[in-house]
């Protein structure tokens, strides 16, 4: 970061931003031609010619938009049903000997409501003005906000972990704890740029919180948002990525990462109950066990064999795609087969649920104080309708977003609502840069978007992710900016702040 420190503070936001943007850019463009080695390749064992023709049209869109696009977080928005339906199903299926058609019910129909899904997104990245989000007219004001920023760091810090303890404990409506909790994004993205993560207590501590909060609610959705977090920060900070230093990290973490989310699918059953779920897990992560996996790449976790040796699940909802086990992340961050469950028992759509499509990106998203019904298991009437699930069984099934809209109104639905909320995600990803005066903060708290954007398991969630936790957050901000500059001294000229 040496050459880069008496830069003034935008040159070094472009110069960090265009480093992630290369990077996604590259990343993409050498797994690509992997990726359709797999499909071939799987071709050649389950002679699946249309399912193969539309993983390799997946393939074909995500490199059609790397040649358009150079902003890395675009990239990411425009390819990811790319990454979480066929690049994640392909990979799991190769690390665990198996067909990437295998257990699915229509391993067609599933590939080809990706492909649309896909289509819509490239469709999307055409109609989204190819520039920088940053307008260099606008320089003065970046320089303003960012100056405001980080004069405000430490009560972002305060409010935002205020956001995440009163969330936590269900004392605030969920979509109003995650925008007060965004601060906390803020102030760990303003110090994460600085570039000295290891030297900074707060940042350390402000992990250590975001990982027990992990364990304490047995989900892995706080794990999945501080790694793309942390992930994205290294794409940007790291002058060189690959180095022995480097890859011994990535074991660890990987390994660390692993046993995180299969010890807390092992303690999930507390939920509701008198055992602490906190207590438990401790006890699990902090033992021989959990040493002797970190350092021995052949070692199998009791918890591990757990899993494997756990009665195959008959509830109906279940894809035998996944006969490896339930201990991984890689299982979580793929998505195909979870969709497949449904929409391969969907038979005809003989009409678009009007009601369910307006209730889950319009009515649902709006905020509570309209007094409205909100009907907030819709994935669990779709199973329900099926028979994979007794009626009244609420269980908030992953069926995907693509599931519920193909669900919905069929392979229409899927283009139009794919296309709507990715675009509003990429628009609102531009507003959010302009806002906070630069787009290292930007990328940051879009990795956090990412997560409900990305893995979520319903439609509800994308649209809060791409519509109304974004505007809140970024009406928020303008609120804060405009007290400030009323109550900020204005005798004194602005200048450009130095890093040291």
């Amino acid at each position: 970061m040496s050459s880069i420190a008496a830069q003034s503070e935008l040159q070094r936001d472009a110069i960090l931003a265009g480093r992630f943007d290369l990077r996604v850019w590259t990343f993409v463009r050498f797994v690509i031609p992997f990726h359709v080695a797999l499909v071939l390749l799987n071709f050649a064992l389950d002679q699946q010619f249309l399912t193969a023709c539309a993983h390799l049209a997946m393939a074909a869109i995500a490199w059609l938009v790397t040649m358009r696009c150079r902003d890395g977080i675009r990239i990411i928005i425009f390819t990811n049903v790319y990454w979480m339906f066929s690049v994640a199903t392909y990979a799991y299926a190769f690390l665990n000997g198996q067909t990437a058609t295998y257990g699915l019910g229509n391993a067609e129909r599933a590939a080809l409501v990706a492909l649309v899904s896909q289509l819509a997104l490239y469709v999307a990245c055409l109609l989204t003005p190819n520039r920088g989000v940053l307008l260099k007219i606008d320089e003065f004001k970046y320089l303003r906000r960012r100056s405001t920023l980080n004069t405000l760091q430490y009560p972002f810090l305060i409010v935002g972990l205020l956001g995440v303890i009163v969330g936590n404990y269900g004392l605030l409506s969920p979509a109003y704890a995650v925008t007060i909790g965004y601060f906390l994004l803020v102030a760990m993205s303003i110090r994460l740029a600085e570039g000295k993560i290891a030297q900074d207590p707060m940042l350390l501590g402000i992990f250590a919180l975001m990982f027990y909060i992990s364990a304490a609610s047995s989900g892995r959705t706080a794990l999945m948002a501080l790694l793309f977090m942390m992930g994205f920060a290294v794409l940007m900070l790291k002058e060189k990525i690959i180095s022995f230093g480097t890859l011994i990290a990535a074991y660890f973490t990987m390994r660390l990462l692993s046993i995180f989310s299969a010890l807390l699918l092992s303690v999930r059953w507390t939920r509701g109950t008198s055992v602490s779920t906190a207590e438990l897990f401790a006890s699990k992560f902090f033992s021989l066990d959990t040493a002797f996996f970190l350092i021995n790449p052949f070692y199998v976790h009791p918890v591990q064999l757990e899993a494997v040796t756990a009665p195959e699940n008959t509830s109906g909802f279940y894809s035998d795609f996944f006969r490896a086990g339930s201990d991984s992340l890689l299982q979580r961050l793929t998505l195909l087969p979870q969709m497949d469950i449904v929409v391969s028992k969907i038979r005809d759509i003989g009409a678009i649920r009007w009601d369910d499509l307006w209730g889950n990106i319009v009515w649902n998203v709006l905020p509570g104080i309209l007094g409205q019904d909100k009907d907030l298991l819709f994935s669990d009437q779709i199973v329900w309708e099926l028979g994979l699930r007794d009626w009244a069984n609420v269980g908030r099934p992953m069926i995907t977003v693509q599931g519920e809209l193909f669900s919905i109104g069929g392979y229409a639905c899927v283009f139009l609502v794919t296309f709507y909320l990715y675009y509003m995600m990429s628009y609102m990803y531009g507003v959010m840069a302009r806002m906070m005066g630069g787009r290292v903060t930007a990328i940051l708290i879009m990795s956090q978007f990412f997560v409900n954007g990305f893995v979520s398991t319903t439609l509800l969630s994308v649209a809060m992710a791409s519509t109304r936790i974004p505007f809140q957050f970024i009406a928020v901000l303008s609120v804060i900016f405009f007290i400030f500059r009323m109550f900020a001294k204005r005798d004194k000229p602005l200048r450009k702040r130095k890093f040291a």
